[in-house]
């Protein structure tokens, strides 16, 4: 429906329109005083039915709607990184961005889907093996400091010495672990 000037003072059912996108906010009665037009930002130009993931938008300056995807509110993943983020303003994907979501920290975009980074995951897992493994050879060392002054001094007992090669063969065995394929022994019982 083309709007026309009046004499006359009138209500009319407007379409309100998003200041900054143009897009489809709501429907309402305004009043329009003699020999005005439409407020700002409204039009009565029936909008298109509303479609998934797409936002309705007024071009004013020709007069008409247009779908725009819109994804706002969505996660998505960057292809580069796998982070995510959050979309809030109304488009098309930026082309570094998915929907699909990685299947693990290790994957990789091929261009077309995520795929596991094995060597990635290797790594990542013999890293964890390793920074366990240390810590355990760490804490054996400190438990071993001790025993080893008392036997050092000979002020060591029995019960001291035998504890001492129990700890020296744990930290052996502990390097020998293989960081593929762990088999961690058990500690020496510590009183």
């Amino acid at each position: 429906m083309a709007f026309g000037m009046s004499l006359q003072e009138r209500t009319l059912t407007v379409i309100h329109l998003d200041h900054l996108t143009g897009e489809y906010v709501g429907e309402g009665q305004v009043l329009i005083p003699p020999m005005t037009g439409l407020p700002a930002h409204c039009t009565q130009v029936e909008p298109p039915r509303d479609k998934t993931n797409f936002a309705r938008v007024f071009n004013e300056a020709i007069g008409r709607w247009r779908y725009i995807e819109d994804h706002r509110g969505r996660t998505v993943y960057d292809k580069n990184t796998g982070f995510t983020h959050v979309i809030s303003d109304i488009g098309k994907l930026p082309d570094n961005m998915t929907l699909a979501k990685p299947d693990s920290p290790y994957s990789k975009w091929s261009g077309s889907a995520w795929i596991e980074d094995e060597e990635a995951a290797l790594q990542a897992m013999q890293q964890g093996n390793k920074n366990k493994k240390d810590v355990l050879l760490d804490t054996a060392m400190r438990l071993m400091v001790p025993l080893q002054n008392a036997v050092k001094l000979n002020m060591a007992t029995s019960d001291e010495q035998r504890q001492l090669t129990e700890w020296e063969k744990y930290t052996v065995l502990l390097n020998r672990v293989d960081l593929n394929h762990p088999q961690w022994p058990v500690p020496p019982y510590v009183a």
